[in-house]
């Protein structure tokens, strides 16, 4: 597997230009790179699908991301997108409880899109801390990976989908997800998808499997940097 570990990080660089701020970090670990690679992606979805996007830096001047399972969400950047009356953020790392509220379970999504407001921004000054994200508050989520897709990666997604949305595995997207643009939870990777995954991720559509996987990321990066009439590869299929 080839990764141009540069090409990843200039388009990141790029992107977060745009918002007049820099990275106050820039990790050249490939998995850390794909994490913020996906936290982009999915504002640029967004944002090709009619969205104002809006970042929201605690720290002026420099996008924080959290790539980990410690720390506190306002101490962190995060993508507000807004379009009328839809208003949603985007945060990377958040613990999220299980669809069926197991006491004590919490799953750490990579990238997870969320009703704007439902996490704190700053730091509460009474009643309990912030620790999870409710199932219910959980509109859609990314993962990433820097493996070759192969069908046991794409086995724990799927399991890592019914923990957490199990509606999209049973055809059933939440009412008004597709008129918002929304995107199907998404396993991204930078390597390739092995040639045992084709068959399977065909056949996602005719068990309506509403989930997307999205190989060799690092390109689709690229070619959103580069062309702004490329669509968003997390669009929803019909």
């Amino acid at each position: 597997m080839v990764v141009d570990v540069d090409e990843i990080a200039s388009s990141l660089r790029r992107f977060v230009h745009t918002y007049n701020t820099q990275f106050q970090k820039l990790s050249g670990r490939k998995s850390q790179l794909l994490e913020i690679g996906a936290l982009m992606i999915a504002a640029q979805h967004y944002e090709r699908n009619g969205y104002q996007v809006s970042l929201c830096n605690p720290r002026g001047g420099q996008l924080r991301v959290k790539l980990g399972t410690r720390g506190d969400p306002w101490n962190f950047s995060r993508f507000q997108v807004v379009k009328g009356k839809r208003r949603f953020e985007i945060h990377t790392n958040l613990p999220v409880a299980d669809a069926l509220a197991t006491k004590g379970a919490r799953y750490v999504a990579d990238v997870v899109v969320v009703p704007a407001g439902v996490v704190p921004c700053t730091k509460p000054a009474t009643g309990p801390k912030w620790t999870v994200l409710s199932n219910g508050e959980l509109v859609t989520f990314i993962e990433a990976k820097a493996l070759v897709i192969y069908p046991m990666l794409i086995a724990q997604f799927i399991g890592i989908v019914h923990e957490l949305k199990p509606g999209f595995l049973l055809g059933r997207r939440p009412r008004g997800f597709s008129a918002a643009k929304h995107f199907d939870p998404a396993l991204v990777s930078l390597g390739y998808l092995h040639g045992t995954c084709w068959n399977i991720v065909a056949g996602f559509k005719g068990r309506k499997l509403y989930v997307r996987v999205v190989p060799e990321f690092d390109r689709a990066i690229a070619r959103l940097n580069l062309d702004d009439d490329t669509d968003s590869p997390l669009d929803t299929r019909p």
